[in-house]
């Protein structure tokens, strides 16, 4: 049940490795791979990670409330993700 809804989760990233052109979804969707096993060393986690990174907006946010940047900052952290602020 596990490896299909990874195959499931991984089966909707899309190629730029974000998950609904979304913060959270893609944080969701990391946190629900790293939960099932996989780990940051995982392509799909890198990808994503890499994404969210991307999608930072200028002043240090994610999205549009600080809900979304604590939630990010959160799986950053759970990954022991290393980014500048």
């Amino acid at each position: 049940m596990v490896k299909r809804a990874v195959d499931f989760i991984l089966g909707l990233q899309k190629e730029d490795g974000g998950w609904a052109d979304d913060n959270l979804v893609t944080r969701l969707s990391i946190g629900a791979l790293v939960a099932a096993g996989l780990k940051i060393e995982d392509e799909a986690v890198k990808r994503g990670v890499l994404w969210l990174v991307d999608h930072q907006n200028p002043e240090g946010s994610w999205g549009s409330d600080a809900w979304d940047t604590v939630a990010v900052l959160d799986r950053f952290q759970r990954l022991d993700v290393k980014w500048k602020p």
